[in-house]
């Protein structure tokens, strides 16, 4: 017959490997987390639920980093709701802001916009007649003719085409330089010209980019132009983009969730 030993008296010692107790502490996050959801009874969207778990992976550590941020979990699924909650109405806020600076921007401008547009329609108009301008010379010497002159003697003619040149040659004397200088007045005059509507294109453009239909030409797109007319509130809205609000500070976010009932 077979005799066992009696049970050693005094506490179990445990009977569990070092590779099982780092299993069970493996394990024990999962453990808590699903204890602590079921305990808490709470609707937590997705969004929270990461949120939470960033935090809680971010504010634990050490030996007790599995109880850590267990309890770090629990406190942010109770008010992560609020905070997010919080970040949509600031974001809403941040919209609003937003619209109403573009309202009163657009109002501030509207005044300018058209006397630009209607300082621009007035270079251009000053330009178009510029470019066709032509040089006028100054009266020439009467042409020599020679079916009249064939009338007169021949001392009579050569006289009369003496005269003749001298005449042609000072006046093309004078001629010359007065027309080099009206090429380059005419041409300094098309430069300003040009460069004052270049300039207040580009003014308008950088200001409304959507404004003209082409990169580098003028002309207006007529619905563009009335928008900013208008400057309606509903039509300036569907221009501000609904961007993501400003994250909480980590402080400020782990000081709320763990001020949370």
């Amino acid at each position: 017959m077979t005799v066992f030993p009696p049970p050693p008296s005094g506490r179990l010692r445990p009977v569990a490997s070092p590779r099982g107790r780092l299993l069970l502490l493996a394990m024990l996050p999962v453990l808590l987390s699903l204890a602590g959801c079921a305990g808490l009874g709470l609707s937590v969207s997705s969004e929270g639920r990461q949120r939470c778990e960033r935090q809680a992976v971010a504010g634990s550590g050490g030996l007790a980093a599995p109880l850590q941020g267990w309890l770090a979990r629990r406190r942010c699924l109770g008010a992560i709701e609020a905070v997010l909650k919080g970040e949509r109405a600031e974001q809403v806020r941040q919209r609003q802001r937003r619209l109403d600076e573009a309202v009163r921007r657009c109002l501030a401008d509207r005044q300018r916009l058209l006397s630009d547009l209607a300082q621009l329609r007035q270079e251009e108009l000053e330009l178009s007649l510029l470019r066709p301008e032509l040089y006028v010379p100054a009266k020439a010497p009467p042409v020599y003719d020679e079916a009249m002159e064939s009338r007169y003697t021949q001392a009579d003619r050569d006289l009369d085409r003496q005269r003749y040149d001298k005449e042609l040659a000072a006046w093309t004397d004078r001629e010359v330089p007065r027309r080099l200088a009206w090429e380059a007045e005419h041409g300094a005059r098309l430069a300003q010209a040009q460069a004052r509507l270049d300039r207040l294109a580009g003014s308008l453009r950088a200001r409304h980019p959507d404004l003209f239909i082409t990169a580098t030409g003028i002309e207006v797109r007529e619905p563009v132009l009335e928008r900013l007319k208008r400057c309606q509130r509903q039509e300036l809205e569907a221009d501000q983009p609904l961007s993501p609000a400003r994250p909480l500070p980590p402080a400020i976010l782990r000081w709320r969730i763990i001020s949370a009932p």
